[in-house]
């Protein structure tokens, strides 16, 4: 049975226009949303900010009410399970008989024997023909009771939540100024990409872009954020056009699996291509945006990639170490601080070798989960014997930086290293 959750998710992709429920709005809206709206829309009265608030409250409540009636709508019947069960019996009963003819030939005469070979011999083809029964029966019974409109109840679901939806909208419409309208609806936009961006499968896919320069601290110049706008720009247009490729395959892959689940293999793999294309997109386009803004600031590319991907950008303890020491302006030691930075150099090298077959690979775990893959398997050792030969050169090139700092500094003196660059780094 497919997931209510795959459902409801799939049930988002429409054809409606843009204020109807679109694949652009999979999520619905959270009072967490009331602030950021009315700072970014700059309602200033508390009057229409209390409204905004009460609005939204009541849009949570609704949803609610919708996704409990709709789920209950969604539940397949289910059906007479009689006809498998009663073919599974029999398949039983003959597994026992031919066990017991077996035992019964020890000892038996030649005559008897071949007798009950053959016997065996006609028990093993009925056997199978009651097991190909048994297949065939729950095969039908699950397509009875997975083909019970399972388009209709979501466009039903669809429907419903499209009008929700659209009230919403156009109750906080009603209570806008004219002048706040674009604001508005610069809002929706930005959060509706957020919300798309967060139904994410693999790590790095759920990296929103606007969030990134809107969070910098301290922030980007007012002429930084000009020059970039061009970028952000195609990178909004083009990231909406892999997510639509992306809600297609969700809605494919909620079909198949409903229909017929033990070849849903090649849309789970298109699913994950698509969940691909929205990572890679993004990265590409963030590389851009270092390059626009590199001769104001040099950490937005490794700011974005510590939040996309802790586990190879965040540095480990050893690197915050090195890097402290060398940033200290009374290390007299050239030759302890041209092997810190060698150290250094050999941790970043193997966290990027690790990271770069991280993204070849990633989300293949998530099809072995499912089980819907063949050769996922072996895929799959692959990813964990990967990982785990990361983790041993990290480890080791790590455990030998600090066993050198010890050496020379001690252990107080590394331990307070350590806190010390987190603190600077915070």
């Amino acid at each position: 049975m497919v997931s209510l959750l795959t459902l409801l998710l799939a049930a988002a992709v429409s054809t409606a226009g843009t204020a109807a429920w679109t694949p652009s709005m999979p999520m619905p809206w959270t009072v967490a949303d009331t602030a950021p709206l009315i700072e970014s829309v700059e309602i200033a009265d508390q009057p229409r900010q209390r409204t905004v608030a009460l609005l939204i409250e009541d849009f949570g409540w609704d949803w609610q009410r919708l996704v409990a009636i709709h789920a209950s709508r969604m539940a397949a019947p289910r059906g007479d399970d009689s006809a498998w069960k009663q073919a599974h019996r029999a398949a039983e009963k003959e597994a026992r008989r031919i066990k017991e003819l077996r035992a019964s030939m020890a000892g038996a005469s030649p005559y008897e024997a071949a007798r009950t070979r053959a016997r065996i011999k006609r028990r093993e083809q009925s056997a199978e023909t009651l097991r190909a029964a048994v297949v065939d029966a729950r095969q039908r019974l699950h397509d009875r009771r997975n083909a019970t409109d399972h388009t209709e109840r979501l466009r039903a679901f669809q429907t419903d939540a499209a009008a929700l939806h659209q009230e919403l909208i156009e109750n906080i419409r009603v209570i806008l100024l004219d002048t706040e309208l674009d604001d508005f609806e610069s809002f929706t936009q930005r959060m509706v990409r957020r919300r798309r961006l967060e139904a994410n499968w693999i790590e790095g896919e759920g990296l929103d872009l606007d969030a990134l320069i809107i969070s910098m601290r301290p922030p980007l110049s007012v002429a930084a954020v000009e020059r970039i706008e061009p970028t952000l720009a195609a990178w909004r247009a083009e990231v909406d056009t892999a997510m639509d490729t992306r809600d297609a395959a969700d809605a494919a892959l909620a079909e198949a699996s409903a229909e017929r689940p033990v070849h849903a293999a090649d849309i789970h793999a298109a699913r994950l291509d698509a969940s691909r294309a929205v990572r890679d997109c993004t990265l590409a386009y963030l590389a851009a945006l270092q390059n626009a803004v590199d001769d104001e600031r040099d950490d937005l590319y490794h700011t974005a990639m510590k939040r996309a991907f802790p586990r190879y950008f965040r540095p480990t303890d050893a690197m915050v170490a090195i890097r402290w020491c060398l940033d200290q302006e009374d290390i007299k030691d050239v030759r302890l601080a041209a092997l810190l930075r060698q150290h250094e150099q050999r941790i970043g090298e193997a966290r990027q070798r690790g990271f770069d077959t991280f993204l070849r690979q990633d989300g293949l775990g998530h099809l072995r989960s499912l089980g819907v893959a063949s050769g996922i398997a072996a895929a799959d050792q692959s990813i964990e014997s990967t990982d785990r030969s990361t983790d041993e050169a990290v480890q080791a090139e790590t455990q030998r930086a600090l066993a050198m700092l010890r050496s020379i500094i001690g252990w107080e003196a590394v331990e307070d290293a350590v806190s010390r660059g987190r603190s600077t780094a915070r």
